[in-house]
């Protein structure tokens, strides 16, 4: 079926939407991690979506209304080897 997930990819890579904020997306959550040097409560110290929600919230709040762009750092970032 059709999730939040997919919507959001739909809306970021697709229509190519400004404020598009993909918090359910692991990549996203793990790129923002790795940026910012934040570890969560996931059971890798990741970032996790429902305890770390406000957390990654803040961090991308000063993007908005553009939080699209920092979403696709964050996959860049993701992708990056240390």
């Amino acid at each position: 079926g059709l999730g939040p997930w997919v919507v959001d990819m739909f809306l970021l890579f697709q229509c190519h939407r400004a404020d598009v904020f993909p918090i359910d997306d692991p990549a996203f959550r793990n790129g923002t991690s790795h940026l910012w040097g934040v570890y969560g409560k996931a059971a890798d110290w990741g970032l996790c979506r429902t305890r770390n929600e406000q957390v990654i919230r803040d961090l991308h709040r000063p993007f908005a209304p553009y939080r699209s762009i920092s979403s696709y750092y964050m996959y860049n970032c993701c992708g990056k080897k240390r």
